[in-house]
C-alpha cells in the first residue's frame, strides 16, 4: 500500500515538472519570436497557437 501511494507521489510531481518545462520552453520560443521577428507577445503567441486562457500566466513570466 505504501508504494503505491509513494509510486503516486512521483508520477505527480513528475507530470508537474513536465508541464513547468513545457511552459518555460513555451516563454522561451515567444521570447526569441518576439526578438526575431520583432513581434508583441500577442503576435508570437498567436503564431504558436497559444490559447487565450493561458496567455495570462504567460505575460506575467515575459
Amino acid at each position: 500500500m505504501g508504494g503505491q501511494i509513494l509510486e503516486y507521489e512521483a508520477k505527480t510531481i513528475l507530470r508537474r515538472g513536465q508541464s513547468q518545462g513545457r511552459m518555460e520552453n513555451l516563454v522561451q520560443n515567444i521570447q526569441a519570436l518576439m526578438e526575431a521577428m520583432n513581434w508583441t507577445a500577442e503576435q508570437a503567441m498567436d503564431i504558436l497557437k497559444v490559447p487565450k486562457e493561458k496567455r495570462g500566466e504567460i505575460y506575467e513570466k515575459l
